[in-house]
Parts: C-alpha cells; structure tokens; sequence
C-alpha cells in the first residue's frame, strides 16, 4: 500500500501485476503491459485470460472509457484495489468504476 503512481515509470498496470503475483504467484507482468501497449485485448490475450461475467476473488478488472488506454486493478474480498495518482486505494466497485463505461473482469488460465 506504500506503492506512489509515476507516470511512464509505476503505473496501474505495473500495481495490478505486482498484486496479482503476490495473491497468486502468478508473473502476469508481461501480459499486462502488452494490453496497456495496445490498448485492446488481442487474440493471444483472450488465449491467457478467461472473461468472467461477474467478479472472482481474487480476478483482474479492466476498466475503460472507449479507445483509450484502460485502467486495471485487482478485484479483492468484494472491492477493487487500484493505483492512482491519489495513491493506492481499496474502493467498493461502483465508486472503482464510477466513470469508466466498460468493465471487464479477467482470471488468468493456468
């Protein structure tokens, strides 16, 4: 929770891999980047992610408001902890996503 958000340096993408490792010892650093990078899930990402219909704990939420680059955060224990340039913060999932028109949650496939 000490994490600080630097832009180009330890963004939201880098704080979700980080989380998602330490909950699952799973390094999914990789794979978040590239969908930051490109700004849309690709056919390989499909192939290393299951879309859930409704959240998990512990799963991935990307959120995005139409083409831009998406916001990620790890769904936890019935909130979403995520990194802003606020700072780390654990919030209910409507106030996470309050703005962000598209929501989608992501577990990773063993």
């Amino acid at each position: 929770m000490d994490r600080r958000y630097v832009p180009g340096t330890y963004t939201c993408y880098h704080f979700a891999a980080e989380v998602w490792k330490d909950l699952t010892s799973i390094d999914l650093s990789a794979e978040i980047h590239d969908i930051f990078a490109n700004v849309h899930l690709s056919k390989e990402h499909v192939k290393r992610f299951h879309i859930l219909a409704t959240p998990v704990s512990p799963c991935l939420v990307v959120m995005q408001r139409g083409r831009t680059v998406p916001h990620i955060g790890v769904y936890k224990d019935g909130g979403i902890l995520h990194i802003h340039g606020h700072g780390v913060e654990y919030q209910n999932v409507p106030t996470a996503t309050r703005g962000f028109p598209y929501v989608r949650y992501f577990t990773c496939k063993n």
